[in-house]
C-alpha cells in the first residue's frame, strides 16, 4: 500500500526583495580587448582554471571583430570529454542588484577536426560564493569561423555578491571573442503578470490549449512544428487563449494560433468529420514521399540522452511501421466545447512538408529583455502545459502506477495561476511530478537551497538522527529524535512536504521526505528540538546552509574488517581503486560490497570478477511512439553483457542494500539477484531504474522522470518493487545510538559462515 503522506519532492526557495532604482551601467575595462599585447593574457581578464587544464588564453591580432585585438582561447589536444576553458571577468554585483542584465559578445570558432565550439556564459553568485543565484539562457554554440553575435540575459538577485561572465571554448580548437558588453536592462520582474485565479471558462480554455499543443508539437510532422520555439509560443498563446468567452471563440483562437505551424489542423466547436486526404495535397504539388514523427522515447530533453526523435520519409504508397499512413489523424474532443483534427502524416517534396506553413516568431507584449520566470503567471501556466504533455505521450509506467494524468492538468493549472512566486510554483511542479510515483521524479530550479549538517531517517513516525557533523551541530548525537524544526512540530513539517515526495516504493518515499525536510529549512541557522533515548529534551541551533551532508559512519572505502573479511564501499571507489584491491579480495574468505547509495564512479567491473560466464543486465524497453496519448506504444528492447574477467573472486560475498539504492545501483543489484551472485543483506531498494528524461522549462526549471521501462531478467516488474533482500535486516534506534551498523554486522556474519 502506498503511504498517502509520501508523494513528491522538495520545495525550494527564491528570494523576493524590493527593487532598487534603475542605476547607470558601470564601466568595465577592456571589454573590447584593445588593451594588452599579442600572445599575453588580456589585461583585467582571468583564465587561471583554463590554463591549469591545458588551454592557452591570449590576446590576438588575427582578424579581430573590431579594433586591433580580440581574445583567444586555444587547445590543440583532442580530449574525449566535455572539458572547457574560459576567459572570464568577475565583478561586484551591487550595481546590478535587482535588475535584468544582457551579456553580448562576438564569437567565432575554428577546429581542424570539426569538433568543439565557442560560447558565452553568465553566472551570479551569492553569499559565500554559492552559485544558487546562477543565471543563463540556452543558446546555440558557435561552430563557424565567421564572427557571430551571441547574447545571454539574466536577472541579478537583490542579495547577489558577484557576477562572473565571459567566453569559453568547449573541448578543443580556437575560440575567438571580441566586443563584449554587459548592459543593465529594466528592474527584475518588470513585465511579469501577477497571480490571478483562473475562471472556470479560462481553465477549460487552457486545458484545450494544452492538449492541442501536445498533439501538434509532438505528432504533426510539419517543418514548422519541428523548428518552432515552443517555449515562446506557449507563453504567448496563454495570453490569447485564456480569455476566449465561448467555445466558438476558443476554436477560432486556437485555429488562428496553430495554422501557421500546422496548416492542415482543424479546430471547431462541434465534432469534426474524418480527415479528407485530398486536403493534404496542395494544388499543383508533386510530393515524393510522406513523413510522420517517430519517437524513440522523448528526444527533446537535455542532452546527452539515449532518446531521440525522427521524421522518416517513405515513398508514397509504401507501408511502414515507422510512419502513420496518410489519412491518420487525432480527431477528438479537447474539452471546453471544442474538437480538433490533427493529421499524423503529411506529404513532402524536395523542399519540405506540404502544405507550407507561415511560421513567424510569436511576439509578447513585454519590456525589452524580459525573461520568463516563475514570477510571471503566463510563464507558469505555459510550463505546466509544456511539461504535462511529455509524460502524457511518453511516460512508460502509467499502466503500473495507475495515475489519471489528465485529471492532474486542471488542478495544476489552477495552482500555477495563483502561485505568488517562483518558489511556490516549484512546489506546484513537484506536486504534479509526485503523481508519476517515480523515484527519479523531481522538479528543481537554479536557486536550490542548501542542506543541514546531519542525516536522519524515519522509524515509523519518529525521525531519528543517524549521522552528525559534530563540528557544526553542538550536542546533537546519533540516536536522538527530532521533535520540532524552527518552532514547528515535526508532524506539521511532514504534512507539508510529504505530498511533494516522488517515489515508486514506500522505502524510497521515506528517503525523499527525509531529504525534503532538510531542504525546507531556508534560513542560515535552524532551531532543532530533539529528545534523547532517555527522554531528555533539548534545543540546538545548526547551520541551515551547508553544501554536503556528513557521511554515514562506515569503515574505510576498502578495508579488512577482520582476518579474511574485506569491505568495499562501491559508493566511494573507482575502477582503479577496485583493481588495486583485487588481489586482497581474491585472497579473502568473505567480501562485503556496500551498495547503500549510488555507485557513480565505478563500472560493472566488480560483477565481472564474480562469474565464470557472461552475465546480462536487466531488460531495457525504450518507448516507440508514433501516436498520441500512448496509443499503440511499443518498445525497443535492449540489454548489454557483462563478460567474465580473471581472477575470479570465490569468497562468500554479500551486498549491503537499502532504500537509497536507486537506478544504476539497482542495475548492479538486479544482476546479482538474477544470477544469485551473492546474498543481499539489508532492506528493499528504491524500485526505480532506467535512463531519465530532463525537461528544461522557461524560467529555468528542470523536471525529471524515468523515460524507459525496465523489467527484471525474467520479464517481471521492477518499478515499484525493486530488489528485495535475501537476508532482511533494518537498523534500530538503539543500534544507531550505540554507533553500530547492524546491517554491516549481519553481513559479516553471513560471509563468515
Amino acid at each position: 500500500m502506498r503511504h498517502s503522506w509520501f508523494a513528491s519532492l522538495m520545495a525550494l526557495a527564491l528570494i523576493s526583495t524590493s527593487t532598487p532604482a534603475f542605476p547607470q551601467t558601470p564601466q568595465i575595462p577592456n571589454l573590447d580587448f584593445e588593451q594588452g599585447t599579442v600572445d599575453s593574457l588580456p589585461p583585467t581578464w582571468r583564465a587561471a582554471s583554463a590554463l591549469a587544464r591545458g588551454f592557452q588564453v591570449t590576446t590576438t591580432d588575427r582578424s579581430p571583430h573590431g579594433g586591433r585585438f580580440a581574445g583567444l582561447i586555444r587547445r590543440d589536444t583532442l580530449l574525449y570529454s566535455y572539458d572547457s576553458g574560459a576567459l572570464s571577468k568577475k565583478i561586484d554585483a551591487r550595481p546590478y542588484r535587482g535588475h535584468r542584465v544582457r551579456l553580448s559578445g562576438w564569437l567565432r570558432h575554428e577546429s581542424r577536426r570539426q569538433i568543439g565550439s565557442a560560447n558565452l556564459y553568465l553566472r551570479v553568485y551569492g553569499e559565500g560564493g554559492s552559485d544558487r543565484l546562477a543565471v543563463a539562457t540556452d543558446q546555440e554554440a558557435v561552430r563557424t569561423g565567421e564572427w557571430v553575435e551571441r547574447q545571454i540575459s539574466g536577472e541579478v538577485a537583490a542579495d547577489a555578491d558577484s557576477i562572473s561572465f565571459g567566453a569559453f571554448l568547449d573541448r578543443e580548437g580556437l575560440a575567438y571573442v571580441d566586443d563584449v558588453s554587459l548592459t543593465l536592462l529594466g528592474p527584475s520582474g518588470e513585465g511579469d503578470q501577477p497571480p490571478r485565479s483562473l475562471t472556470r471558462r479560462g481553465e477549460q480554455n487552457l486545458v484545450a490549449l494544452a492538449r492541442l499543443l501536445g498533439y501538434v508539437r509532438h505528432f504533426h510532422p510539419s517543418d514548422e512544428s519541428a523548428t518552432a520555439d515552443w517555449d515562446r509560443f506557449a507563453i504567448a498563446a496563454v495570453d490569447e487563449v485564456e480569455n476566449a468567452r465561448t467555445p466558438a471563440e476558443l476554436a477560432a483562437t486556437l485555429e488562428r494560433l496553430f495554422r501557421p505551424i500546422a496548416p492542415t489542423v482543424r479546430v471547431a466547436d462541434r465534432p469534426l468529420p474524418q480527415l479528407d486526404v485530398a486536403g493534404l495535397m496542395p494544388p499543383g504539388a508533386r510530393p515524393a514521399c510522406t513523413t510522420g514523427w517517430w519517437h524513440h522515447g522523448w528526444g527533446g530533453g537535455v542532452p546527452p540522452s539515449v532518446y531521440y526523435d525522427r521524421r522518416p520519409r517513405n515513398p508514397i504508397g509504401a507501408v511502414s511501421d515507422s510512419v502513420a499512413p496518410i489519412g491518420a489523424e487525432v480527431n477528438r474532443s479537447l474539452g471546453g466545447g471544442v474538437w480538433c483534427s490533427v493529421p499524423l502524416s503529411l506529404y513532402a517534396d524536395s523542399t519540405g512538408t506540404l502544405p507550407r506553413g507561415t511560421l513567424a516568431a510569436r511576439q509578447w507584449q513585454r519590456p525589452e529583455g524580459w525573461l520568463p520566470s516563475g514570477g510571471d503567471r503566463a510563464t507558469r501556466l505555459a510550463d505546466v502545459i509544456l511539461f504535462w504533455n511529455i509524460p502524457q505521450h511518453f511516460y512508460p509506467y502509467f499502466d503500473v502506477v495507475g495515475t489519471d494524468w489528465l485529471a492532474q492538468l486542471a488542478p495544476t493549472l489552477r495552482s500555477a495561476a495563483r502561485d505568488r512566486d517562483g518558489a511556490s510554483f516549484e512546489t506546484t511542479l513537484r506536486r504534479l511530478v509526485a503523481t508519476l510515483h517515480d523515484g527519479h521524479g523531481n522538479a528543481s530550479s537554479a536557486n536550490a537551497p542548501s542542506l543541514m549538517p546531519l542525516r536522519w531517517r524515519f522509524f515509523g513516525d519518529h525521525l531519528v538522527v543517524t549521522c552528525v557533523d559534530s563540528t557544526r551541530t553542538g550536542r546533537i548525537r546519533a540516536g536522538d529524535e527530532v521533535v520540532a524544526l524552527a518552532d514547528r512540530p515535526l508532524a506539521t513539517w511532514v504534512e507539508q512536504v510529504a505530498p511533494l515526495a516522488s517515489g515508486a516504493t514506500p522505502q524510497y518515499l521515506r528517503e525523499a521526505v527525509c531529504v525534503q525536510l532538510q531542504l525546507s529549512q531556508r534560513t542560515d541557522t535552524v532551531a532543532v528540538d530533539l529528545r534523547t533515548p532517555e527522554g531528555r529534551r533539548y534545543r540546538e541551533r545548526v547551520p541551515g546552509r551547508v553544501r554536503y551532508w556528513p557521511m554515514a559512519l562506515r569503515p574505510d572505502s576498502i578495508a579488512a574488517l577482520r582476518p579474511g573479511v574485506m569491505y568495499v564501499d562501491l559508493h566511494r571507489i573507482t575502477d582503479a581503486d577496485f583493481q588495486r584491491a583485487l588481489p586482497s579480495l581474491v585472497d579473502a574468505k568473505g567480501v562485503i560490497f556496500d551498495l547503500r547509495g549510488y555507485p557513480w564512479r565505478i563500472s560493472t567491473v566488480v560483477l565481472s570478477h564474480l562469474t565464470d560466464t557472461t552475465l546480462t543486465c536487466a531488460r531495457w524497453h525504450i518507448p516507440i511512439v508514433t501516436r498520441p496519448d500512448r496509443e499503440d506504444m511499443t518498445f525497443d528492447f535492449s540489454n548489454w553483457p557483462v563478460p567474465p574477467q580473471a581472477p575470479r573472486i570465490r569468497a562468500r560475498v554479500a551486498f549491503l542494500i537499502d532504500g537509497s539504492a536507486i537506478s544504476y545501483a539497482e542495475t548492479y543489484l538486479g544482476i546479482v539477484e538474477h544470477y544469485h551472485l551473492a546474498e543481499l543483506v539489508g532492506e528493499s531498494t528504491a524500485g526505480t531504474n532506467g535512463n531519465i528524461v530532463t525537461t528544461r522549462l522557461p524560467g529555468k526549471y528542470d523536471v525529471v522522470f524515468t523515460g524507459m521501462k525496465v523489467l527484471k531478467h525474467d520479464g517481471s516488474r521492477h518499478h515499484g518493487v525493486g530488489i528485495l533482500p535475501t537476508v532482511p535486516v533494518s537498523p534500530t534506534i538503539a543500534g544507531i545510538a550505540a554507533g553500530r551498523d547492524e546491517q554491516l554486522e549481519k553481513a559479516i556474519k553471513v560471509v563468515s559462515r
